[in-house]
């Protein structure tokens, strides 16, 4: 997307330019979006994706594989809309999502991961969904990391905390990382690990989700963000004006 440290980059007409959030406060969006506005969570899901993969195909090629981690909750939601849009974009690009905890199957995310593996029953071997990062996980010149998003409230451990160093270790030897919402492991409104200890995705690039978090509007934060970019849920001006907060003296690209 072009973008460069200390720039929050935004769609030209987003309606989310000039405003900061705190998880708490993009939750309230959400809630409002879908207790009040009847839009239900799979439709603000699907804009998350659609937003997700238009970052995701300006940093692979034609035939660049992807690997998505996906966690058990919305932000995994979101990786596995993901993951079957890419497919449909083109289904000879290898792409391998890996599921490191179950959702709830009539969760939304539950309702994604299971479409995503109807397609993947499909594709002849092009899309895979596995429950294991191992020896075995192929290469990708893109990872996405799908695992826990703003509502993350402890530091990660056990199997994520082990695929926060898989994700790491993938990125110094030359691959790109693309956030989804926020770094796993970031505490969105400080900048910094969860509790000062998580440990943490170091991406090459955000896709945060209806607006920019408080938290990736401090330089330290960078060190974990990289370049950072809002996704539009398709929420209206009034509705993200009601929960946010007017960002001051940030350049805004």
């Amino acid at each position: 997307m072009g973008m460069r440290d200390g720039t929050i980059r935004y769609d030209e007409d987003s309606p989310a330019r000039g405003l900061q959030f705190t998880a708490g406060q993009m939750r309230l969006v959400d809630l409002y979006a879908i207790e009040h506005l009847r839009i239900p969570g799979l439709v603000l899901m699907e804009h998350a994706a659609i937003a997700l993969m238009a970052s995701a195909l300006e940093l692979i090629g034609d035939a660049d594989p992807v690997l998505v981690l996906i966690g058990p909750g919305n932000n995994g939601g979101d990786g596995s809309a993901l993951a079957r849009l890419l497919y449909a974009d083109d289904p000879d690009r290898q792409i391998t999502a890996v599921v490191l905890a179950e959702p709830d199957k009539t969760s939304d995310a539950g309702v994604n991961l299971a479409a995503l593996r109807a397609f993947a029953k499909e594709s002849q071997g092009w899309l895979s969904v596995e429950t294991e990062l191992t020896v075995k996980t192929p290469t990708a010149s893109l990872v996405v990391d799908a695992m826990f998003g703003s509502g993350l409230t402890r530091p990660l451990e056990g199997v994520f905390a082990d695929a926060v160093e898989w994700i790491n270790r993938e990125r110094a030897s030359g691959c790109d990382v693309l956030s989804v919402d926020v770094p796993s492991g970031l505490d969105c409104d400080t900048g910094l690990p969860v509790g000062g200890e998580s440990p943490a995705v170091r991406a090459d690039h955000t896709l945060t989700l209806g607006g920019v978090k408080r938290g990736m509007l401090l330089a330290a934060s960078r060190e974990w963000t990289g370049s950072v970019s809002v996704g539009d849920l398709g929420l209206p001006r009034w509705l993200l004006e009601r929960f946010g907060e007017a960002i001051e003296e940030v350049d805004q690209g």
